[in-house]
């Protein structure tokens, strides 16, 4: 009897142990996404050169890499930031490559968390996967991805229909194509974690016909080949022996480099002997007229007008020939190189694996 209430006291120990560490990393984690989210600058924030008898001038719309700047800093790991309107998701997006699952149990400052941090998945790249896959805990207090379960009730879907998922090169909003659960990495759910890129159209198509479905409802909404795909995972115990994830997918529905506005309008640029005027689509040197198309001359005007920022293929896409019209990845890379041969231009700047960024100096 004696043993038994001894075994009663310690296993009543252990639990108030369990609960406390339970608390304390709750705590620790609350806090830790404040301070990281205080970080994030919004529009207004960055200094404005005032001269005396001069009009105030106007802050400048804050780029995505500038908003996110000082994040960054701190964990260079970071990719990007979720967040759905009206919920508590509000959170970094972090990545490691070379080790996939870290942030499943690690904090933003990379010390142990039960919580973790939202993050991609390790063969994802921005700008070039048609599919990036997300993931974050279902926690039982209701942080982290825990409000994407609620996309189980139509009306709450009803109510918050898109999502932000910045990245460090643009502002991106994802409207929800489908809200769907399948049985977490068994061999009777839906790998949709392996769709990262389509080999070929049909993929794509067969991929979106399965999502929708295993669609809880239908939201209208579908996806063509060319759109830019997020997966949105929260894992959820909700079977003792078959815990299962709700996902949520997305398609890229704006693509911004800056929030709202646009830079005074670049109508000419001048580089050694040559001379492109942007507004009258000409290019000419000392030996008379340079025969560019109307889109080398909008591309070239795009990367001068975003200088020193890496845009990346799918940007430049979107931006130039629009998410509706049917063209690969490789017609920027073809671009470029007619542009540099053209112009004999090195201002031009690949960055291997993610785009490119134009440079005044080499």
């Amino acid at each position: 009897m004696i043993a038994g209430a001894a075994f009663c006291a310690a296993l009543f120990l252990f639990s108030g142990a369990m609960l406390a560490r339970e608390y304390l990393d709750q705590k620790q984690s609350a806090e830790a996404f404040v301070e990281v989210a205080d970080l994030v600058k919004e529009d207004g924030e960055l200094p404005v050169l005032e001269l005396d008898g001069e009009p105030v001038q106007k802050p400048e719309e804050l780029m995505a890499f500038e908003k996110y700047a000082d994040v960054y800093a701190q964990n260079s790991d970071l990719v990007g930031w979720v967040s759905i309107p009206g919920t508590r998701i509000d959170y970094p997006v972090m990545q490691t490559r070379d080790n996939p699952n870290f942030y499943l149990k690690h904090a933003f400052d990379k010390s142990y968390s039960s919580y973790g941090v939202p993050y991609m998945q390790e063969n994802c790249d921005i700008g070039i996967s048609d599919n990036l896959v997300l993931y974050g805990h279902h926690m039982n207090n209701g942080s982290m991805f825990s409000d994407l379960c609620k996309y189980e009730s139509e009306s709450f879907y009803q109510e918050h229909k898109t999502i932000r998922f910045d990245t460090l090169d643009s502002f991106g909003e994802y409207e929800v194509i489908a809200a769907f659960k399948t049985v977490a990495y068994s061999e009777e759910g839906f790998k949709y974690y392996h769709f990262v890129r389509a080999e070929q159209e049909e993929d794509f198509n067969a991929f979106i016909a399965k999502c929708k479905e295993l669609a809880l409802y239908d939201t209208g909404v579908t996806a063509e080949y060319g759109d830019q795909l997020t997966s949105f995972d929260a894992e959820a115990d909700d079977y003792i022996t078959k815990p299962f994830s709700m996902v949520l997918l997305g398609k890229r529905i704006t693509a911004l480099l800056r929030r709202s506005g646009k830079s005074p309008e670049l109508s000419q640029i001048q580089f050694g002997d040559i001379t492109v005027n942007f507004s009258g689509y000409t290019a000419w040197n000392r030996e008379g007229q340079i025969d560019l198309t109307p889109k080398e001359i909008e591309l070239l005007k795009l990367l001068v007008e975003h200088k020193g920022l890496v845009l990346t293929r799918s940007q430049i896409l979107d931006e130039l020939w629009g998410y509706d019209t049917p063209v690969i990845d490789r017609t920027v890379d073809t671009y470029i190189k007619n542009l540099r041969k053209k112009l004999n231009l090195d201002r031009i700047v690949t960055v291997k694996g993610v785009g490119y960024k134009y440079e005044e100096t080499i």
